[in-house]
């Protein structure tokens, strides 16, 4: 998640590490430009021991934000949210910390910090915030939107629009978002079954199948799709009875072509139990 604004906040990095060696003492601007050094190698690890040795100047602000950006590159967005806020606490007026946070938030799909960031970065350099990427820019303004007059609706279509570009991290931030405002959103819930089951670095069955089963209450269409990812849920647990049933139950909702793939989960559901006969029947019908 590093391509949107990385080389910005590589430069962010160095202009800052520069004013930090112009206006420091003399032990804290060796450490700085140790650290800068190893974060150009990219050995983030030793850039954070060197950043930290540079705390205890009037400037510290610098070298908390230096940490934090160390810490984002090096994979550990909420360490350098933690180290960005202090820099941002110490200093409210350095852009560079602001410019830290939006990105850090920004990655994590937090979208209410990410417009208060952003927001604050915009109101210390406007033109800076807008080229560092197009992209975040107009993302902030349909986020702000969502901020300021959330709705059910718009987290959800927001969601949508992230879901698509496979940006699930944002997509499941505004599909939780959609369901604090109406707990009962079933195609909210439905989706969040699909990111649990599909797109987490390990499936999380039991909270997709708990999503999908709240889904299967509250949605009056779109049930054999519903069901089927039920069935697959209980599928992969190996609980084959509840499987077969939940497949059934898709078939009763008219699910059209869909059907042959609820046939094939059924025939490969019937053979992992062992019954050839069944499983060689709904096979021949997908």
């Amino acid at each position: 998640m590093k391509t949107t604004i990385g080389n910005y906040l590589m430069i962010i990095l160095f202009i800052s590490a520069k004013a930090f060696s112009q206006n420091s003492e003399d032990e804290s601007d060796k450490y700085t430009q140790l650290g800068a050094g190893s974060f150009e190698n990219k050995d983030y690890s030793n850039a954070i021991i060197y950043f930290k040795k540079a705390l205890g100047t009037a400037y510290d602000y610098k070298a908390y934000n230096n940490i934090g950006l160390a810490f984002y590159w090096s994979d550990n967005i909420d360490s350098a949210i933690f180290y960005s806020r202090k820099s941002s606490t110490l200093n409210k007026d350095y852009y560079s910390a602001w410019g830290n946070l939006y990105q850090c938030y920004y990655d994590k799909g937090d979208i209410k910090h990410f417009v208060e960031c952003y927001g604050e970065a915009l109101r210390l350099d406007h033109t800076k915030t807008i080229e560092s990427s197009t992209d975040v820019s107009h993302d902030y303004d349909a986020m702000k939107e969502i901020v300021q007059n959330p709705t059910a609706k718009n987290s959800y279509e927001l969601g949508d629009v992230y879901f698509n570009k496979e940006d699930y991290i944002k997509a499941k931030g505004l599909y939780e978002q959609t369901l604090k405002i109406d707990p009962n959103y079933g195609k909210a819930l439905f989706q969040m079954g699909i990111i649990n089951l599909q797109f987490t670095k390990a499936p999380n069955l039991d909270k997709a199948l708990g999503y999908f089963k709240k889904a299967s209450l509250a949605m009056k269409s779109d049930l054999d799709n519903v069901y089927e990812n039920i069935g697959l849920c209980y599928e992969k647990k190996k609980d084959y009875t509840n499987a077969i049933a939940n497949y059934k139950k898709a078939l009763t909702f008219d699910p059209g072509d869909f059907g042959k793939s609820i046939f094939y989960k059924l025939g490969r559901t019937y053979e992992a139990m062992g019954d050839r006969k069944n499983a060689n029947y709904y096979k021949s019908k997908s």
